[in-house]
């Protein structure tokens, strides 16, 4: 039976021990090298040291929640000595927010990642804090399908599958954390030891996990998945026995996550963006469902999405596995492997129907426009369809590695021929139709990445090269090198030596002179850059990006307005830009708020409705 071959292949203990300490290996280096995956290089552009530390690739602006927000608040926090209030900024800020930060106080044991920072040069300490994550989610997902029984070979290139698909490379600077953490709370759960420690283990982890990212939209499908892939290939664990423990430890982790974040919680909540949001169903378009299942499907080459939105927004986390295991699957084998009934029988049908099920939920919640409310029981109202990717994608490598396990695959140039019509109708769809589609081939081709691979899997299977269980790693490693090779390449690898040791140029030189010139040192003349980058660079400045809402700062510069109005524009998560000539305060989208500079120019007015006017505007 091929399940019996890939356990044989699995008990071959050298290739764990090589692939895991390759990837620690090289973490080591990459973290020696002090690189990042950061697009910091779009700000060090703007301050006129273009390509200044840039190794690979192109910073990519799209990203800018991360070079634009989170990257330069990692720098605040730097040079605010690690302490929670920001001294360094006129907003005096809480740096305690959903995002992690190094700061030192009592919940820095449970943020490991930052820890280095306490020890060595930053730069290499922010190195660090990128490398251990992509360093946990390639041995974590490794891990986790080891111990859902699959053959070694295939756990650790079905790890970097996911890596690469193309919601894990998009998003990786703002949800890596997120994605990478996760295996390890389901090794947790798999974990052998005392109930006590259990417990304590599973508390860690979690508050590890939430205290990464907190961020519902990913953290609630996550644990759906996990749940339905657990009940799929670990039902023992959901015994009481074990259960109740880890359940303790995540009540824990919960309430730990809580006490540290439950002020910027509660003020979150009290915003008018983005407050306490609550969605429906059906927002995926149907051509981003189907790029679960063919994931070039909408974007191109270049990383340009085909329905204008923004290339990160048309991410999932699919794969052309799940194809290649329908088209390649003998009909006839797997009949005859559901008939050998017993307790195998029971299990296969468990691992195939389980994923599928919880898959075709999801799949309801992306598409159909059902009510807020129908998801309020599992958290869905808390999470946009296009959030639920890449759990939706996990579902489905853990049922297309199921299918391959069962050894009822063949591999022949007729298949080939399938698999090339398919994809080549979906390119032609995704790119205009037949018309003037030969013209487009030169331009956009890489949903046709997955044949060459292909081909050579068919070649080499034809002549008696690929056997047993190395067809089904054939064709793994097949959608892995496209999803390689069309998703490897948008972060860039950019140093941080020029993030944390910032390169003087006439563009910082204007920035002094700006400070000098006002009585705060406030920078607000010089063509001011995004975001948090200012006050990152370490500039007083305010343009900035509020986590949370400075409502008593901004109450004296503009006591005309009433207190509703003043609400509606202050009371939000906002970037703060500083306007030059600008009539009057607005606020164009509901995460920005453009104010007139002349406002700041000297001190404010008295406010004649004095303390009680700033305590009603809280």
């Amino acid at each position: 039976m091929a399940a019996d071959a890939s356990s044989s292949q699995g008990k071959n203990r050298a290739f764990p021990d090589l692939f895991v300490l390759a990837v620690i290996v090289a973490g080591l280096i990459y973290t020696a090298l002090g690189w990042t995956p950061s697009s910091y290089g779009v700000a060090l552009s703007g301050i006129g040291a273009a390509g200044d530390g840039l190794v690979f690739g192109t910073p990519k602006p799209i990203r800018s929640d991360e070079w634009a927000v989170w990257t330069p608040f990692i720098q605040i926090a730097a040079g605010n000595g690690f302490d929670r209030f920001n001294a360094l900024s006129p907003y005096a800020e809480d740096l305690r927010n959903f995002n992690a930060l190094p700061l030192l106080d009592w919940g820095l044991p449970f943020k490991p990642q930052f820890w280095p920072f306490f020890a060595v040069d930053p730069a290499w300490a922010f190195s660090f804090s990128h490398a251990v994550f992509i360093v946990l989610f390639l041995i974590g997902y490794h891990r986790l399908f080891l111990a859902f029984g699959f053959a070694r070979f295939w756990s650790a290139a079905a790890a970097c599958l996911m890596f690469f698909t193309s919601y894990a490379q998009f998003w990786w600077t703002t949800t890596g954390p997120l994605l990478a953490i996760f295996p390890w709370l389901l090794l947790a759960v798999l974990a052998r030891l005392p109930w006590y420690l259990h417990a304590a283990l599973m508390a860690y982890v979690t508050a590890f996990w939430l205290l990464s990212h907190l961020y519902p939209p990913v953290i609630v499908p996550l644990a759906f998945a996990g749940g339905a892939l657990l009940l799929a290939f670990r039902p023992e664990v959901l015994r009481p026995r074990t259960l109740l423990p880890c359940l303790a430890g995540v009540a824990l982790g919960v309430g730990l996550a809580w006490l540290y974040l439950h002020e910027p919680i509660k003020v979150m909540a009290a915003t008018v963006y983005p407050g306490s949001r609550s969605v429906g169903g059906g927002s995926v378009p149907l051509p981003l469902y189907l790029a679960q299942f063919f994931p070039f499907l909408v974007s191109t080459d270049d990383y340009r999405d085909l329905l204008n939105l923004n290339i990160c927004e048309v991410a999932t986390g699919g794969s052309y596995l799940l194809l290649l295991a329908m088209v390649c699957l003998d009909h006839g084998r797997m009949v005859e492997v559901l008939r050998r009934g017993g307790a195998e029988r029971t299990a296969l049908l468990r691992q195939l129907l389980v994923p599928l099920a919880a898959f075709a939920l999801m799949s309801v919640w992306m598409l159909t426009p059902v009510p807020n409310v129908w998801g309020r029981v599992l958290l869905w109202d808390k999470v946009p369809g296009n959030r639920m990717v890449f759990a939706a994608g996990l579902l489905l490598l853990c049922l297309s590695l199921t299918l391959l396990r069962t050894g009822a695959i063949r591999l022949s140039w007729k298949r080939f021929a399938v698999v090339t019509v398919v994809v080549g109708l979906s390119w032609a769809m995704a790119n205009g139709g037949l018309d003037g589609l030969l013209s487009r081939l030169a331009v956009n081709r890489m949903d046709l990445a997955i044949l060459p691979p292909l081909a050579l899997a068919v070649w080499l299977a034809t002549r008696g090269a690929l056997s047993g269980p190395w067809v089904g790693a054939a064709l793994i490693l097949c959608a892995l090198s496209a999803n390689a090779v069309g998703f490897g390449g948008f972060n860039p690898i950019q140093s941080a030596w020029p993030i944390f040791h910032r390169p003087a140029t006439p563009v910082t030189a204007a920035f002094d002179a700006s400070a000098a010139a006002h009585p705060e040192g406030w920078v607000l003349q010089g063509g001011m850059l995004p975001g948090a980058l200012m006050q990152g660079l370490g500039y007083r400045s305010l343009q900035h990006v509020q986590i949370a809402p400075a409502l008593s700062f901004f109450r004296p510069y503009f006591p005309e307005m009433d207190d509703t109005t003043y609400n509606r524009l202050f009371n939000r998560y906002a970037h703060v830009q500083i306007v030059p000539g600008l009539p009057s305060p607005g606020s164009p989208q509901a995460d920005v708020v453009q104010l007139p500079m002349e406002r700041f120019l000297s001190p404010p007015p008295q406010d004649p409705r004095g303390e009680a006017a700033l305590k009603a505007s809280r």
